[in-house]
């Protein structure tokens, strides 16, 4: 019996430490992919940005995937299990498959546009990482996480910033610019902006829980460093999203109601939208601007309408807005990929009902935690996130 004892206890001991070891790995994989990957990019390459971040993700998610594999082995699951969530997302992913099946071209959205990778494929690693995330993140793993965001996002700004510097100072040619729009790391100066927007609170929530002056000043310098560096992407939605997380910060530090928060997102949105619908025209009175944002918008809408139920198809963004003209015929029309495309043309409205109930029901659980300042950066960062895959 004794022997037995032993054994069982020994048995125990080293399940525990593997259970240990594994999380430890996965936890230090997921950070390094966290903060690396804003980074990666390889000019040599004939898609120097998009591609080496979609190949970069390939590799960090299946590295992931393969140790949490042998990890759930040695880590019990989870007590609470948010299973209307996981169910919602599941179900997401069949309707993107269906939608995809039933679309203009599934080995196109399959793979997704040759310039961005941004297909099913691309699209269930990042389902992957929802799962990874669902089984193994831990709360004591938040803060590690916003410090990873944080580092990553200092590091952009600064590359950002030494690039504004070489481009318009120096003359530096060799400096990605759009006009005189930086894209950075990135290469596309909106995305870029999106980066920066939805990584800003948790620079925030540092300087929120630091009280030594060399600790306040750093994290100031950081913070006014990131929001120089999406002033110089010269994004329109980097700027608004800066006034957005702005009015989140001002309003729950006086403890408003989260009402007020979401008027004031709506509210910034109806204005962009609006400010995003007339500005070509204001510039160029008269006429029609091919890669104008209201031309692809209601084009988009037009296409929508022809394929209702199943969509295009996930990531046939390019044949929705070929196939209508509006409001003049181009003969040799701009190419429009998924970066503009939304739920509605790619999948359907009833496919794309989905997609809301599932954003919806991921609110209310959030909204659940009691709201005081100390536990608004997730929010903050939620309604960022939020804030620009609609709108850009």
């Amino acid at each position: 019996m004794a022997s037995k004892s032993r054994r069982l206890y020994t048995n125990s001991v080293m399940r525990s430490t593997l259970a240990s070891s594994y999380k430890n790995i996965l936890k230090i994989v997921f950070l390094i992919g966290i903060v690396i990957n804003p980074l990666v990019f390889w000019p040599w390459a004939e898609i120097a940005y998009e591609i080496p971040k979609v190949l970069f993700v390939y590799r960090w998610v299946e590295i992931l995937g393969f140790i949490g594999v042998f990890a759930s082995l040695f880590i019990l699951r989870k007590e609470k299990l948010d299973s209307v969530l996981v169910y919602l997302v599941m179900l997401f992913c069949f309707f993107v498959l269906l939608s995809s099946f039933f679309g203009v071209d599934f080995s196109k959205s399959l793979v997704g546009n040759y310039y961005r990778r941004d297909g099913v494929f691309t699209l269930f690693h990042l389902i992957i990482i929802f799962f990874f995330l669902v089984l193994f993140f831990e709360k004591e793993w938040l803060r590690p996480l916003l410090l990873s965001m944080s580092a990553g996002s200092a590091m952009v700004s600064v590359v950002t910033i030494v690039d504004a510097y070489r481009a318009f100072v120096l003359g530096d040619l060799g400096v990605n610019v759009w006009g005189k729009d930086l894209g950075s790391t990135f290469g596309n100066p909106n995305f870029l902006a999106g980066y920066l927007v939805v990584t800003l609170p948790s620079i925030i929530f540092f300087l929120n829980d630091n009280n030594g002056f060399k600790g306040k000043f750093v994290l100031l310098s950081a913070f006014f460093m990131q929001v120089i560096a999406i002033l110089l992407t010269r994004s329109w939605s980097g700027v608004f999203g800066i006034l957005i997380f702005s009015l989140i910060f001002f309003l729950t530090r006086k403890r408003k109601n989260i009402a007020f928060i979401f008027l004031g997102i709506v509210g910034m949105l109806v204005f962009w939208l609006a400010f995003g619908i007339n500005y070509k025209s204001m510039q160029r009175p008269g006429m029609v601007i091919a890669e104008g944002r209201e031309r692809i918008f209601v084009k988009g809408i037009l296409a929508f309408l022809q394929r209702q139920v199943f969509g295009w198809g996930w990531a046939n963004f390019d044949y929705a807005f070929e196939s209508v003209d509006w409001p003049i015929e181009f003969n040799d029309d701009i190419y429009v990929d998924k970066a503009h495309s939304n739920f509605f043309r790619d999948f359907g409205y009833n496919r794309s009902s989905w997609f809301f109930n599932l954003s919806i029901h991921y609110s209310q659980s959030n909204s659940k935690s009691t709201w005081q300042w100390k536990h608004t950066q997730p929010h903050s960062l939620d309604a960022c996130t939020l804030y620009y895959s609609f709108t850009n």
